[in-house]
């Protein structure tokens, strides 16, 4: 492709580059107002030797892309996954570097004619802040549906359809979720914490160390000294 591009001499710079290594742009942040990629990042998901991981690769990318990248500047990613969860770490790759946007599938019933689209946005700029601000005295579903204003319609569905999954759009957020709280070690294993000390306690006198007595004090919490 490189070289037809040569040949046919257009205009702009030409990198032949690895995006799995990033970007060649480390010293020129926030001067891109967007990107386009066409049956390109798909190819993040592969390793070509054991030294590769897909997952740092993706990392790499989107971190980069998400520096070089003007507040609010939009992304199009067009390419073909090979597996749902080949999507799903794309996805949550750039979510992890701040994106927000959206998934998109053309065509979604054809086997020939069906393309997965990837709609990012770096940030938000100031006219995305205004037009949050007007949503504020919206309703839940004028919100949703203006939510989704910057996300291009699917072709071959019916747009009109209630059926969300007909519409074979998704849309994700750079939100943090509260998660539920860990378990501990010994929750994990069933046992108390009482449990799981005398269990600890046991194994290093197993190992010939120096271990404290059991006593009815093991493992209780001491008052906090004033």
């Amino acid at each position: 492709m490189l070289e037809i591009a040569a040949d046919r001499e257009v205009e702009g710079d030409l990198i032949k580059w690895d995006m799995g290594h990033g970007l060649p742009f480390s010293n020129t942040k926030g001067c891109f107002d967007g990107a386009i990629s066409i049956s390109a990042i798909q190819w993040l998901c592969c390793a070509e030797n054991n030294k590769q991981n897909p997952y740092k690769r993706m990392k790499q990318f989107f971190q980069d892309l998400y520096s070089v990248l003007i507040k609010g500047g939009r992304c199009a990613f067009q390419f073909y996954p090979e597996t749902p969860e080949q999507v799903e770490s794309l996805t949550h790759a750039a979510m992890k570097n701040g994106f927000t946007g959206g998934l998109i599938v053309d065509y979604p019933n054809s086997k020939k004619a069906k393309k997965y689209f990837l709609f990012l946005m770096a940030g938000y700029s100031q006219d995305v802040v205004d037009d949050a601000r007007k949503l504020i005295y919206k309703s839940p579903e004028e919100r949703e549906e203006e939510s989704r204003s910057f996300m291009p319609k699917a072709l071959g569905v019916d747009c009109n359809s209630d059926d969300e999954e007909a519409k074979q759009v998704s849309v994700f957020k750079n939100e943090r979720k509260n998660h539920a709280k860990k378990r501990t070690k010994w929750e994990r294993k069933g046992l108390t914490y009482t449990q799981w000390v005398k269990n600890k306690k046991e194994r290093q006198r197993r190992q010939g160390k120096s271990v404290r007595p059991d006593t009815k004090y093991t493992a209780r919490k001491r008052k906090d000294k004033f």
